[in-house]
């Protein structure tokens, strides 16, 4: 979901719960009865989290994203084992 089509309270609510990390993407779930939206937020530390926040900009909780933070991630450069193209050089 856009970030410009969010009410400004959940906005508002969702940035103070991201403690300074960059909001990647926004959803709409539904169910439950409850209206909420759910923002997937990289923190600065690099630590995936989810911020729960009710349509009417009430925090509902912040989670971990564990399936995020899980995945291994390799670097570009710097590391590891040289390629082999490094062999010949």
């Amino acid at each position: 979901m856009p970030w410009k089509k969010l009410p400004a309270v959940v906005q508002t609510a969702i940035q103070s719960n991201a403690a300074g990390g960059k909001v990647v993407e926004v959803s709409q779930p539904t169910g439950s009865g409850v209206s909420y939206y759910q923002a997937e937020v990289k923190g600065t530390d690099g630590i995936w989290r989810k911020v729960y926040v009710t349509d009417a900009g009430i925090l509902m909780k912040v989670e971990p994203d564990n399936a995020r933070n899980k995945r291994k991630r390799k670097p570009l450069f710097g590391t590891g084992p040289r390629s082999d193209a490094a062999r010949f050089i």
